[in-house]
């Protein structure tokens, strides 16, 4: 269904308050009225209210059910509230002379007046209520298998006095409830809608059903079942009552009706909207405490993973998922910290969760996360830790200028520390003043830095627990001629409340350049605190950009750190817990930042003189003016694909620019060189220095592809060396850039000895682990009494041995360096570890592409999880101890029990050092091998890159455990068989990776979700829902080893244990509620799950107006908040409760409509879309799109909603061509398969459903028939024997599902035997559910 559906309120069409007492049954305002005897109960019950008041209390003091005697003992009725008396169909049954069938419809009664209980005020004007009659009709309410109807009272303002409103409420308003103590709520015990009502009992077990993966209309499927089968037992009832009485000439009893007859029983079943209607607002109305339960959860070990799969299950509108994912984050424990509807896949669209997650984190008191595991680690580790800045928490940052020499200050100009007013004023203008007015002269240059300070606020086991940047810039550096200063702003301001106005006045001044990285950022936020605007700032100098216009970087974005080492050829060092800390606002700065801040300032200085002497290169191709001249130009080789540069050289030689020219040439110019004939488009290029030998030069390929092909650099002799390349390949190199840039080599701080040389040819490659390698892990492949290796006679292929070997070459060569950098060092508790984003281990396992029918697969899969897992020693000896006690083997539960095995013997993942190495043996042990059947190896090409990405990982620290960080819990004593047994054995719960979130949450949902598809609204409901009880369960379960066994309803438990604390005095022996948090005691967290909004940068970059809160809501509300006598009018637009929660006008939605499709097409021809470059274009359409948005056939769309649609129509587009291209004998086949004249040589279809012919044999005597039989409605349609050839006529039918092709009503049968049977049934109409 559409959208928009879900957001109308369900308006039953027989509920209502507006008709007028005694009307007749016509249909009134779009209801039918009540069936007279409904009417007449509900009068009866009024009347005797009414009698039974106690005029001095105004209360209702005893009421007795209107058929009981006198004599019947009366019931209290003191609380002016209560289910009105009750009774059974056997007391009608009694007398069956008299026995009607409306007395055995007989639905339930409540009363609700809570007036005389409490004082209630009016919500509008605070003055009190007073009673103002009985409503018109009662309101009906559906329970599981019968329905109930609510007698209410009329409440109006006090109109005599002044203040009084007049207005009117009904007695179950809810801002009328909500006046009164918990005690008296409990006892109105429905839940209501717009004109219609549940019973509590009923949407209890609805709202559990749901939890189990039942849905909206199977629950009311199964409502319809149990009323239906009720209505028939009373027919039954009815039925033998008057089969049992003494026949009476003339006497007749009024038929029983059917189920839903309007005119009698008038049964009715609510229908799947409607029940998905009153979920959905019982989860909005409870939403606040859900998401403060879920808010409140901590997070020291997460867990983060994208569901694409179930968005393409339960949510899509024609055929278009409306969703990107579903962005899990799962906490230590299994439980879910958040969940969200994602519109796309990009990191800003959930990124504003993760920051308020960290947020709840720190109000709640939580430690910010240790460490974070995801899928893919590339993708999400940077802006993971941008998020959570505990994860940078002593990460080891591995620099490629290490090798350097240190950037030192000079010892006789130390930084000077300026913290006063009067100070900072006299140096800043004493700058000032060494500017010349003269336009001819050179302008000062100084190094600028900033820095402020991030509040970091440390937690348990020394981790982050908030971080905020300071208000302020907290410190300015300049370098500037010999000196650097060190103005602290921040102690400034604090102790003059102004800052120096000759620091603004540098800033502006143009005369004075501000050489820096990222410079002018620094200058706009020491602007922004003088209150001036970015743009005022002059002379910002950025050095990556000075750089590159010199040659020396490929690209801008580069960091101080880098320019150092290539322009000064040394190495500035970079403390992260330096740079991130708030001593930078201390009155005394410590020794080590003052040390940081001025290298800053002063390397700046440096490399922009050094910068400023060089020539700037140009980076266009070189001119005919160049290569006239350009012998002996320094130049650079880019490939062919003109991005990487290659080699490099000078110009040797440069052919004649035409074949006339070649008439004159020395005979020492050959015509050839290398067997390549030199064209004005090649030249002769002198190699000097090889960057990338592996780059193929295309010029040397005998082949037709010239950008694949192409003889290898390294194939060439050693440098130098000359070849034959395009001059359009060449770009001017920079004079100081050489073949002695500084580049990382091997450092002299690594103690240890390096691993051996890999081996050089297939021949040497190892088969078998080294066992006398003391660090090798051979035990894990291979462990004592294991049963024969089957692998151990098996062949290896030579070709993937070979390609094994480049690949394993590579792995171990950056392993080598990484060793010799120092990068792979010991890690301690408290030292540096090498990373706090982890891959998932069995994602990572994989990655490796291997046959899924090779036979040594899972031979090698069971290798490769005990050479990344290794178990711990003493729980391992427990659990092995035990298997000898019970007769049982290690390696054989292992193998064949292994999650019993390893919930209960923690594993570890080793330290990269340790890892890698191993797992290089892995793969050189058994990739090669081949199958025995097919004779593949078990990696082939793909294989083997896949393993060389796998070690990248583990050599970046991707995979290793964090040391320090608990993984695992015990959370349960293991018993043994016999559950006595306490032999130190422990149920563990294991917190690493990315299963909790996977398999623990999405495959749930998958599952509990209908298959059918829900709407935005009801989805996000039951994601609601599905996180409380997920989280109960499982936190539960995993905190204690224990089944959680109680209810849902927290809000219950809150109540509780706030009157327990209110009454604890009076309860000395009661102890308390332990070990329950309640979220009404602390601070409303700021998160919310569901459905994200649109993010506030790409609403204000797209220029997307807000949601109208307009009274087109479009949300359904009960009767106890409306304002109005009149139902809530649907939103004119569509989608509107996804434009509602998102925050814009319109709902934001990928391309669906029709109308979207063409409009799509014209912009994309649009000016403007087609004027910008690619990066830019989808921002400029989705910025137009919103003009022609209307929200009903065009919505509002994100650029990627835009990209992604304009990749699927390139395939359409190409799928169309395609065919077109194609012999004409497709289109014609096709036209002759789906053509209408086809026709099929099959039986020929009825024109009405069959009837199945009646019986006509078989009927038992009527002695025979049990009473229960005859007393069954089948049995009047049951023909008799005598008559085997059946008659003209209808066929026979449940009195619940008549025949539909007669109007006129079947006779009744009669055979020998069985009087009494007659009945007359007429046709009932459809039975009613809720629209």
């Amino acid at each position: 269904g559409e959208l928009g559906d879900e957001d109308d309120p369900e308006l039953d069409p027989e509920e209502g308050e507006n008709e007028e007492e005694g009307a007749e049954r016509v249909k009134y305002n779009g209801r039918w009225q009540h069936p007279a005897w409904l009417t007449a109960q509900f009068n009866a019950w009024k009347a005797f209210l009414n009698s039974t008041r106690d005029p001095t209390t105004s209360k209702c003091a005893v009421h007795r059910p209107l058929t009981l005697s006198p004599s019947t003992p009366l019931l209290r009725f003191g609380l002016g509230t209560c289910d009105l008396p009750h009774q059974d169909e056997l007391s009608f049954l009694g007398d069956a002379s008299i026995l009607q069938a409306s007395d055995l419809y007989n639905p339930r009664w409540f009363f609700w007046d809570p007036l005389p209980l409490e004082r209630l005020k009016c919500p509008a004007c605070e003055c009190y209520l007073s009673r103002n009659g009985y409503p018109s009709r009662p309101r009906r309410a559906v329970d599981l298998e019968e329905t109930w109807y609510i007698i209410g009272m009329r409440y109006q303002c006090s109109k005599r006095k002044e203040s009084g409103c007049g207005r009117g409420y009904m007695s179950y308003d809810s801002r009328l409830l909500s006046q009164l103590p918990q005690r008296i709520q409990n006892s109105f015990h429905f839940r209501l809608s717009w004109r219609s009502a549940i019973t509590q009992r009923a949407f209890n077990t609805f709202r559990a059903t749901l939890s189990r993966g039942l849905g909206t209309t199977q629950f009311s499927d199964i409502m319809a079942e149990l009323h239906l089968l009720r209505h028939d037992r009373k027919h039954i009832a009815y039925r033998e009552a008057v089969r049992d009485l003494p026949k009476k000439t003339g006497q007749t009893f009024e038929p029983f009706g059917t189920f839903d007859d309007p005119e009698r029983n008038s049964g009715f079943v609510p229908s799947g909207t409607w029940l998905s209607l009153i979920y959905n607002l019982f989860i909005e109305a409870n939403a606040a405490v859900m998401d403060q339960h879920t808010a409140m959860l901590p997070l020291t070990i997460g867990s983060i993973d994208h569901s694409h799969k179930i968005v393409k299950w339960i949510l899509q509108l024609a055929g278009v998922m409306i969703f990107a994912a579903l962005l899990t984050v799962v906490n230590q424990v299994g439980e879910i910290r958040s969940i969200n509807l994602v519109p796309t896949k990009a990191h800003s669209a959930f990124a504003s969760a993760l920051l308020k997650l960290r947020k709840s984190l720190h109000i709640f008191g939580h430690p910010q996360p240790l460490v974070f595991y995801t899928d893919n680690v590339a993708g999400d580790s940077q802006f993971l830790r941008e998020s959570f800045p505990s994860l940078n928490l002593n990460v080891k940052t591995p620099s490629k200028w290490e090798d350097l020499p240190p950037f030192l200050l000079s010892p006789t100009s130390p930084p000077i520390i300026i913290d006063t007013f009067n100070e900072a004023e006299s140096v800043l203008q004493f700058i000032l003043e060494q500017t010349s007015d003269n336009l001819e002269a050179l302008p000062e240059v100084v190094g600028f830095d900033a820095e402020w300070a991030v509040t970091l606020v440390y937690g348990a086991q020394g981790v982050i627990v908030s971080s905020k940047r300071g208000d302020r810039v907290a410190l300015v550096q300049l370098a500037w001629r010999k000196n650097t200063y060190l103005f602290q702003l921040a102690k400034i301001h604090r102790t003059t409340k102004k800052l120096p106005p000759a620091l603004l006045k540098l800033i502006t001044n143009r005369k004075i350049l501000k050489a820096g990285v990222n410079v002018q950022g620094d200058l706009t936020l020491v602007l922004k605190d003088f209150g001036r605007p970015s743009s005022e700032a002059a002379g910002a100098t950025e050095l990556a950009q000075m750089a590159l216009e010199r040659g020396l970087l490929q690209k801008s974005a580069s960091s101080l750190e880098d320019l150092t080492a290539i322009v000064l050829e040394r190495h500035l060092e970079k403390d992260e817990g330096i740079r991130v800390s708030p001593e930078w606002e201390a009155d005394a700065l410590p020794p080590a930042h003052a040390l940081y801040a001025a290298k800053d300032a002063r390397s700046s200085l440096e490399i922009f003189e050094k910068l400023f002497g060089l020539p700037i290169v140009p980076s266009a191709r070189l001119s005919e003016e160049d290569l006239a001249s350009g012998e002996g130009m320094r130049v650079l080789l880019l490939q062919a694909d003109q991005v990487k540069p290659v080699a490099r050289g000078v110009i040797e030689l440069v052919p004649p620019p035409s074949s006339k020219a070649t008439q004159s040439r020395p005979a020492s110019i050959p015509l050839t060189r290398d067997n390549i004939k030199l064209t004005p488009s090649r030249v002769v290029f002198r190699v000097t220095e090889v960057l990338i030998p592996g780059a193929k030069a295309s010029e040397y390929n005998s082949g037709a592809d010239s950008l694949t092909g192409g003889r290898p650099l390294s194939s060439f002799p050693s440098v130098p060396f000359s070849m034959v390349v395009r001059h359009s390949d060449l770009r001017a190199d920079s004079p100081f850039a050489s073949e002695h840039s500084p580049r990382p080599t091997p450092t002299s701080k690594e103690t240890n000895p390096p691993p051996p040389p890999p081996p050089t040819s297939s021949s040497s490659l190892p088969i078998i682990i080294d066992t006398a390698d003391p660090n090798s892990r051979e035990g894990a492949l291979q462990e004592e009494g294991d049963e024969e290796d089957p692998l151990s006679n098996s062949e290896i292929d030579k070709v993937s041995a070979a390609e094994g070997l480049v690949a394993l070459s590579a792995a171990e060569d950056d392993y080598d360096a990484a060793r010799q950098s120092g990068f792979l060092q010991a890690e301690t508790a408290g030292g540096r570890v090498d990373g706090r984003v982890k891959v998932d281990a069995w994602h990572l396992m994989d990655r490796i592409y291997v046959p899924k029918r090779h036979g040594a697969l899972w031979a090698f899969m069971r290798a490769f999880s005990d050479t990344l897992f290794v178990p711990r020693a003493a729980e391992r000896a427990l659990l092995t101890a035990r298997f000898e006690r019970e007769g049982k083997n290690w390696n054989e539960e292992r193998k064949y029990r292994p999650q019993e095995v390893w919930k209960r013997v923690p594993r570890d993942i080793e330290a990269p050092e340790t890892l890698h190495p191993n797992l290089v043996k892995l793969f050189r042990v058994y990739g090669p091998i081949k199958d025995a059947k097919t004779g593949a190896p078990l990696f082939n090409d793909e294989g083997w890159k896949s393993a060389k990405r796998v070690l990248t990982d583990v050599l970046a620290g991707h995979v290793s455990d964090v040391p320090g960080v608990a993984l695992y819990f015990p959370i349960a004593v293991c018993g043994g068989k016999d559950g006595k047994t306490r032999d130190g054995v422990l149920i563990q719960h294991c917190a690493r990776g990315t299963g909790g979130a996977e398999g623990g949450v999405h495959k749930p949902i998958k599952d509990q979700f209908p298959k059918g598809g829900v709407s935005v609204r009801h989805a996000a409901a039951r994601l609601k829902d599905f996180t409380l009880r997920h989280n109960l369960r499982v936190g539960t379960r995993n905190r204690t080893g224990q089944r959680y066994s109680s209810h849902y309803d927290i809000w219950e438990f809150n109540t509780l244990q706030r009157l327990q604390v209110e009454t604890r005095d009076r309860f000395p022996c009661e102890p308390p509620l332990e070990g329950w948090v309640n979220g009404d005691l602390y601070t409303q967290a700021e998160e919310s799950f569901g459905i994200l909004p649109i993010p506030a940068a790409l609403v204000d970059e797209l220029q997307l107006p807000p949601h109208e809160n307009s009274e087109f809501t479009g949300e359904a509300v009960s009767t106890a908040t409306r304002k109005s006598k009149k139902p809530p009018r649907r939103s004119p637009y569509l989608h509107n409760f996804l434009a509602r929660v998102q925050g814009t006008r319109f709902a934001v939605i990928h391309i669906h409509t029709p109308e979207e499709r063409i409009l799509f097409g014209e912009l994309s021809k649009h000016r403007s879309v087609t004027s910008v470059g690619e990066s830019k274009r989808w921002i400029v359409m989705a910025r137009i799109w919103v003009g022609h948005a209307d929200g009903k056939t065009v919505f509002y769309k994100l650029p990627e909603h835009l990209e992604a649609y304009s990749k699927q129509r390139e395939k359409n587009l190409n799928e169309k061509q395609t065919l077109q291209a194609g012999p004409a004998e497709r289109e014609i086949f096709d036209k002759s398969m789906s053509s209408v004249s086809r026709k099929a040589s099959v039986a020929p279809t009825f024109n009405a459903a069959p009837v199945p012919p009646p019986l006509s044999k078989g009927l038992r005597p009527a002695s025979e028939i049990p009473v229960t039989i005859k007393s069954h409605p089948r049995v009047q349609n049951l023909r008799p024997t005598a008559t085997p050839t059946p008659t003209p006529g209808p066929a026979p039918h449940h009195p619940l599902h008549p025949a539909t092709s007669s109007s006129q009503s079947p006779q009744p049968a009669s055979r020998e035997g069985s009087e009494g049977l007659e009945r007359t049934v007429k046709p009932s109409s459809k039975r009613k559910r809720a629209s």
